[in-house]
């Protein structure tokens, strides 16, 4: 009997803690977008912000056909960003190690 009544109460939490845990997942992946946020409009043309962080005090050089940009942030370690059309930009490395 008390096995029993165990094994109820055990099913019962678990159906209360796992049921909404699984609803909230659902709901995140219905909310947040699949695709990253990105200017190029894929026709030529952007939008503004190019880049949907905080990058202040951007630094930007040409090596040959590719651009590189390095800037202060106040909440991450500056980041190294390549692009080859100053509208796509991906990080490349870091200014510093962790180490």
């Amino acid at each position: 009997m008390e096995d029993e009544r165990g094994l109820k109460r055990g099913m019962l939490v678990r159906k209360f803690l796992v049921v909404p845990l699984l609803l909230c997942l659902a709901f995140t992946f219905l909310v947040i977008p699949t695709n990253a946020f990105t200017s190029d409009q894929g026709n030529g043309q952007f939008q503004n912000p190019i880049l949907y962080m905080d990058n202040s005090d951007p630094s930007v050089i040409k090596v040959g056909s590719s651009y590189y940009m390095s800037s202060s942030s106040m909440h991450m370690m500056p980041g190294i960003m390549k692009s080859e059309d100053l509208v796509n930009w991906e990080i490349v490395s870091y200014a510093f190690s962790w180490k």
